[in-house]
């Protein structure tokens, strides 16, 4: 046969077009959290998570549209009270609870846990630097008394990212 056999393989080509992946919705909110919806996209946002001494935590459930793994990174524009910001991760949304789905890693580069606890003391980009593995959901929540905004959220893809004419074979 002529190559290529199938003209529209591209289309099964899942990695991500560009190095940075955004959520393409918000699954839910629980708590005090407002413009949750403007982290969609690469954007910038405006989400603000707040906790009360002895109150109920504030929590945003994103999708990321597709199973990615790389190092997930929050930017802070604000912070009061110097909060603990949890995030857990899971492939898929039954499986999301707040250590994460439990999966353990399958690389020494990659976080031991499937879930981050970052402390909150200054805007700019918070980040632990280590890979999460395969997360499609994502659960960002305050677990101590604090108010935080968010302009964004994401992930890096750190698998080999090509474009589909680079692929070969068929």
């Amino acid at each position: 046969p002529q190559w290529p056999a199938h003209p529209d393989w591209q289309r099964f080509v899942a990695a991500p077009t560009t190095p940075d992946v955004h959520p393409v919705r918000i699954v839910s909110t629980t708590g005090s959290v407002s413009g949750a919806t403007t982290l969609v996209g690469s954007g910038v946002g405006r989400a603000t998570l707040t906790m009360t001494p002895g109150g109920r935590s504030p929590v945003i459930v994103v999708d990321y549209g597709q199973d990615v793994g790389g190092i997930p990174y929050f930017a802070v524009q604000s912070e009061s009270g110097m909060p603990l910001l949890h995030s857990a991760y899971s492939e898929g949304l039954q499986y999301l609870g707040p250590q994460g789905d439990q999966t353990p890693q399958n690389s020494p580069t990659g976080d031991p846990n499937r879930f981050d606890d970052l402390i909150v003391d200054s805007s700019g980009t918070l980040t632990t630097g280590t890979i999460q593995g395969g997360e499609r959901y994502e659960g960002i929540s305050l677990t101590s008394p604090g108010r935080l905004t968010l302009t964004s959220i994401g992930i890096r893809f750190t698998a080999l990212r090509t474009t589909a004419q680079n692929y070969r074979g068929w």
